[in-house]
C-alpha cells in the first residue's frame, strides 16, 4: 500500500490539526490524511507537549512526502563510489541510513 500523494497542507480546525492533501489525483482534492490533536480541545487539561510543539509536528507530517522524494532522489544521485559503482551495505553509512529510512516509510522494515 502507498501512502496518499503529496504535497500535503496543515490546515487548523477549532480542536484538531489537520494534514491535507492538495494532489489532483485524489477525487475531492483535499481529504484529510491525518489529524492531531492542538490542545484546544481541553482547555483546562495538560498535554504532555505543548501546542507549539504540536504544531511543529503538524509541520513535519506535512513535509513527509516531499522529504521522501528529496531522500530517494539524493540517494540515487549520490549513492555510487569513485569508480561508479553502487555503494554496498556498510561502505556508506549515510546511504545506509538513507535506505533504511525509506524502507520505514514505505512500511518494508
Amino acid at each position: 500500500m502507498s501512502h496518499t500523494p503529496g504535497p500535503w497542507v496543515k490546515d487548523y480546525g477549532a480542536t484538531l490539526g489537520h494534514i491535507k492533501t492538495t494532489s489532483p489525483t485524489v477525487a475531492d482534492g483535499t481529504p484529510t490524511v491525518a489529524r492531531y490533536d492542538i490542545g484546544r480541545q481541553f482547555p483546562d487539561v495538560t498535554f504532555s507537549i505543548s501546542i507549539e510543539e504540536q504544531e511543529a509536528n503538524g509541520h513535519l507530517i506535512a513535509a513527509a512526502p516531499d522529504l521522501l522524494a528529496a531522500l530517494k532522489d539524493l540517494l540515487a544521485a549520490c549513492d555510487f563510489d569513485a569508480m561508479g559503482q553502487p555503494f554496498e551495505e556498510g561502505e556508506c553509512p549515510a546511504c545506509d541510513r538513507a535506505r533504511a529510512v525509506i524502507a520505514k516509510a514505505e512500511g518494508k522494515s
